[in-house]
Formats: structure tokens, sequence, C-alpha cells
């Protein structure tokens, strides 16, 4: 890395203060091991060429707009380290105490396990902030934009840090360039349909280019499999991360509109569509096929900060490849009181072993519509045009569900089996099926799990509090030990807890230790626990515990509620939004804080 430094950002604070671009190329010195933990040869997610481009579309997208002199040197070193550290998580999952999603957990890293980084940079709280925001769609990173301060404090003066968490939005979405993987030595043998397509996109595009209000992306796709997946790319960016941006980038002066110049003088033209063949089961075109490959399961694995379940998880491996075969194809299930943690191990045993299921994982919600799931996943994975009608998407998910061999079927929530039954394989299928439930169903082979021991919801508490047990002096030891009795062994209950003992960081274990057994006044409805049995009164008194929470965000209180009421229905943002009498806006942040502290 050392023969890349400086980047013309760094050259030009180099100019303006030659301390702080000497502190800049620290940072990314410091950074390096993690940059080589994301990288690999036959990945286009390959770490150190991925942000030495953003870098450079930060400051191409500064200079384009002639801006550089609205900026203090000490802002464009805020920003260039941010670019440096804004995709730290994608190579350490396994040093995250509690599942964030991608930017978020880059800034846990940087603020909580990285010693050097926190010692040689206070920065590092401003950094933080915006590299949260860098990944996170239209909408809620809008909301969370007026979140955090537009002027920010520092001890060499105020920094913008509003524009800059745009412009580091906008950099790393146009990081689509070819001159980033070019010289990467990449086989794309072993990949996905979606990571081959994400391939040939950036194959194809060769560049951008700032003119007057326009940014310009220019492609040169060289077959048809390029022009689909780069066809694919655009649709995906003007839909889902452009809109984010635009308005903000206008309102700061810089180039906002969005086009793409496509050179299809080597592809030639692509034909009119052949609506008819599209529709036809198991076509292999350019870009929809029943045979692309799937994999949507809906939550992000946990890796070593699952506690207590790798016996489980290794039975399960063994159920599913080893033993005899059912009518319906090789058979699992997890079932047991809610709380234990059933759909953590089947999201685990899916990110796990995706690589021995060549025809992909799917994911169905058997407690929501089962139709809807399937027609979404049908369009998501490319099997059929999404114009294409109605019932014809449905009848081909539902093919590919009931017919393909070599992949891994979830079934999650499953209250009676009568309820999936018309999705199970057909006999000629083989797949694998994994079934969770409150209770045993017939035909899916029962794997043992249990409340966790003494010691193992010990270590769950610490995990999630993200506190050291060791450096605890005694009677908070025995606090612990407490808790971790008084929930009984529930993994949601003692995530739940640790989460809360998380985020109140000033609060002891034995203060906390103590408002579970005072069973203070009820924060939330009973009812949301009655599905917890015996266990009920546990995972209340932690639930209770967080009445403060709601000084934060009111609004989580209402929603809490209403998903009560609605039970395990599907409930849509706009509905929820209609019933509650609020605009949606207004709901990313309650959500996104409910589900920081596991209470969604």
């Amino acid at each position: 890395m050392s023969s890349d430094l400086p980047g013309e950002l760094r050259e030009y604070i180099r100019s303006q203060n030659k301390e702080l671009a000497d502190r800049a190329d620290n940072f990314w010195r410091i950074a390096e091991p993690i940059m080589d933990r994301q990288s690999s040869p036959n990945s286009n997610e390959n770490g150190y060429p991925h942000i030495a481009m953003v870098e450079h579309n930060a400051w191409r997208l500064i200079k384009g707009a002639d801006k550089v002199a609205d900026f203090d040197p000490y802002e464009l070193f805020i920003l260039s380290c941010a670019v440096c550290s804004h995709d730290f998580d994608k190579g350490l999952f396994d040093k995250l105490l509690i599942d964030l999603e991608h930017g978020k957990g880059s800034g846990d890293f940087l603020i909580n396990h990285h010693k050097e980084l926190q010692k040689s940079f206070p920065e590092a709280v401003a950094i933080k902030k915006i590299i949260g925001l860098h990944d996170l769609p239209d909408g809620r990173f809008q909301e969370e934009l007026k979140n955090i301060e537009k002027s920010f404090p520092l001890s060499k003066g105020p920094v913008k840090l509003q524009m800059l968490a745009v412009i580091l939005k906008t950099a790393d979405i146009l990081h689509t360039d070819n001159s980033r993987i070019a010289s990467i030595g990449i086989d794309t043998s072993s990949m996905n349909q979606k990571e081959k397509n994400k391939q040939l996109a950036r194959e194809s595009i060769t560049g951008w280019e700032v003119d007057g209000s326009r940014i310009i992306i220019n492609a040169v796709p060289e077959t048809n499999d390029h022009r689909s997946a780069l066809e694919g790319c655009i649709n995906y960016i003007k839909e889902n991360e452009w809109p984010a941006v635009a308005e903000k980038l206008q309102d700061y002066g810089f180039p906002h509109d969005l086009e793409f110049k496509i050179d299809t003088s080597i592809c030639g033209e692509p034909a009119e569509p052949n609506e008819k063949a599209l529709d036809k089961p198991g076509h292999v075109g350019d870009k929809y096929s029943q045979d692309n490959y799937v994999f949507n399961i809906p939550y992000r694995e946990k890796g070593e900060g699952v506690v207590g379940r790798e016996d489980a998880l290794q039975k399960l491996h063994t159920q599913l490849t080893e033993s005899r075969g059912t009518a319906i194809g090789q058979t699992a299930s997890f079932h047991g009181m809610g709380g234990l943690g059933k759909t953590q191990l089947a999201v685990e045993y899916a990110h796990r072993y995706k690589d021995k299921y060549p025809n992909g994982i799917i994911w169905i919600s058997a407690d929501q519509e089962i139709d809807p799931q399937l027609i979404q996943i049908a369009k998501k994975w490319y099997w059929i045009a999404p114009e294409s009608e109605h019932k014809i998407i449905l009848d081909i998910a539902k093919r590919r569900l009931r017919t393909y061999s070599d992949c891994l079927i979830i079934f999650d929530n499953v209250d009676k089996l009568a309820d999936i039954e018309p999705y199970l394989p057909e006999p000629d299928a083989t797949p694998h099926l994994i079934l969770t439930s409150r209770k045993p169903q017939p035909g899916f082979q029962p794997i043992e799990i249990d409340i966790l021991n003494e010691k193992e919801s010990q270590d769950l508490l610490m995990m999630e509090s993200g506190r050291n047990f060791d450096s605890l002096p005694l009677e908070e030891k025995n606090a612990c030990e407490n808790i971790a009795i008084e929930l009984g062994g529930l993994p949601l209950a003692l995530e739940i807890a640790g989460a809360y003992l998380k985020y109140s960081s000033s609060l002891s274990f034995e203060n906390y230790h103590s408002i579970l057994k005072e069973n203070p006044a009820s924060a939330l409805p009973g009812e949301m626990l009655s599905s917890f049995t015996s266990h009920e009164s546990d995972l209340y008194r932690t639930l209770k515990v967080s009445e403060s929470v709601f000084e934060k965000a009111p609004l989580l209180k209402d929603i809490l509620n209403v998903l009560t009421w609605s039970g395990s229905s599907f409930m849509g943002l706009s509905l929820l939004a209609e019933i509650l009498h609020v605009d949606e806006n207004n709901l990313f942040q309650p959500l996104s804080f409910g589900a920081e502290l596991r209470i969604l």
C-alpha cells in the first residue's frame, strides 16, 4: 500500500497543511491490514482498490464542481479518513460484538475495537457519523442525515459534517468503474449469477465526467451479457441509490443530474425482447432465467456472536447431509418456545453453508402470505421479466421452489404444516429443507435446542453489552451472573438486556439487576410476550427496564403497540404510518433504534 500513498486528495491537503496530510497517510497505513482482509484475487469487492477509487471520486467531484475553496483542509482530512474506513466491517464481522448493518458496523469497529485508531485519531467520532450513513437507501439516508450536525465541533474548528456525508455516499456510488478492477486478475467461474452480473457491469463502465449540472457515466459493453448486466446496474443506481443524494447535491451546488452514455458499437444494439420466450419455464436469456442463482436470507449472520449453539449447527448439518431423506427431501427442524433463537440458527446455517448449494437458498416467512414473497423473489433474482403477468410470475416462482434440487429452502415460523404443503418439493426434487416452529411438524426431523446454561448466558450477556467480565469488580461480576440466571437462559432476553446495557453504558450490572428484581411499571404490553410460556416473565422484565428509551424515540412505544395488535401479519411502512397518523420518514429513526436495542 505504501507505494500508493498519497492520493490526489491528500496531495492537496499536503499543499495546505503538511501535518494533516501526514496524519491522513498514517490513518491509511494503520488501516492497511484491515483492507488486506477484504481483498482476494477473485473478488470484485477488492478492498484497497475500492477505497482508493472512492477517494479519487470524492476529489474529482469537489474539483469538478469548483468547490475546493469551500472546504477547510481539516474537513478534507476527515473525508479522506472516512473514505478509508467506510468498508471496515466487510472483512471484520467476526470482530463485531453486535449485529450492525453495513456502515454502522464499520463505525462500531473504528470507535470500539481498533485501539490504535482510537488513540491516534480523536476525530474518529466525526468519521463514524459519516461512514454510518454511506450505505443507507433513499429515505433512511435523508432522515438520518438530519440527525447529524451540520457543523460538527472539533478541536481544530467546526466541520461541515452533513456535506461530507453526502460527498462520501456520492463518491461510493460512483465507484462503479472498471479502473477499480482492471489490475486484478478476477476469475468469475466460482461466482454466482448476481456476482457475475456485478462484475460484468463494472467491466463495462469506463468512467464518469462532470458536465455542468450533470454527472455522465460512460460505458462500453463488450457482449450481450455485459449489456444486460449493465442495464440492471443502471436501474439499481437510478432507483435505489441516486435519489438519496440528488437533492442534497443540488442544495450544496454540486452536479446532481445522473446520465448514462452507453456505446454499443462493440456488442451491437439489443434485439427486441420476446416476452413469450422470457415467460417459458427454464428459459436462459441474457438476463432472465429460472436458473438464476438466489440467496434471499433476510438477516445478517452473527458468526462468533452466536453463543452455545455450535453443537446444534453441527447436528443440523449432519441431519441434512448424512441422514436418510424423507418423501420431500432431506429435512430438519428447530422447534420450541419463542426466544430460543430458532430463526437465528437457520440464518447462521444458511450463511455458513451457502457455498454447498449451487442452486441457492430460499427463505420463506411462513407466518406471512407466501405468494407475494415468491413473486418478489422471482423479480429480484431475475427469474422472469417483472412486467410479465402476475400469474405467470407466481407460476415460475412456485415451479422453481418445488422442482429444483441442490438448494436449501427455509420455512421460518411455521404454525401448521398445511400452510406450507402447497410449496413443498415435488417427488423428483431433492432439496434440503429447514423448518422453524413452536411445535414439532410431521416429516421434519427435530434438532434439539435448549435454553443456554449459566456460563453461556453470562458469555452472551457480556458479548452483547460490550463489557469485559475480567475487568469487573467482584460485586459487578456477581450481578452479571445473577442477571444471567434471572433471564432463564433465553438468548432473546439476554440479547435485549445486553443491548440495553450497551446503550446505557453508565448503568451498572448491579443497578440493572435491582431493576429486574423490583419489577417496575410496565413499559410494553404483556400480550406481546404471551408466547414465551414459562419464560414470559423473564423477557417481560427485561423489556420493562427500557422505559427511558422511549424518551429518545417516543414513537417507538406506539409502533410496538401497533405491531403487537397486528400479531405476525406483515405490515408495510405506509400502513404503519397511516395507522399512527405520521409521515413515513418519521418512522425510520424509531424503527432503527428499536432494532439496535433488539426490541424489534
